[in-house]
């Protein structure tokens, strides 16, 4: 019986909510695959930081690493200006649900 979750994730990133993105590691093979992005806030201290973070499926991508190379494909709103086919680097290390399932990796405008 398939992991009712990873059923659950799949759907998701192929829904609109996913964006066509490339994932491309340093040294390595570009990859193609849909990630799910999303916009928060860190706080740091008193501050209020925003902050890109994309969802990238363990079965598209194993272990994830600091500084790959993210572009999401299509017209991209980052930072109140529309970028088409933007590519941003992963600028922590990603973090694992605890399903195993999904990768949260924050990323910076390259």
């Amino acid at each position: 019986m398939p992991n009712p979750f990873s059923s659950a994730l799949a759907a998701l990133h192929k829904s609109e909510l996913g964006v066509d993105a490339i994932y491309t590691a340093p040294a390595g093979d570009p990859q193609a695959l849909r990630v799910i992005r999303s916009q928060g806030s860190d706080t740091s201290g008193s501050m209020i930081l925003d902050r890109d973070v994309v969802s990238i499926r363990a079965a598209d991508v194993v272990l994830p690493v600091r500084r790959a190379q993210i572009q999401l494909l299509g017209s991209i709103a980052v930072a109140d200006e529309i970028h088409d086919d933007p590519v941003f680097l992963i600028k922590q290390d990603p973090m694992l649900d605890e399903e195993g399932l999904s990768w949260s990796c924050a990323i910076e405008l390259a």
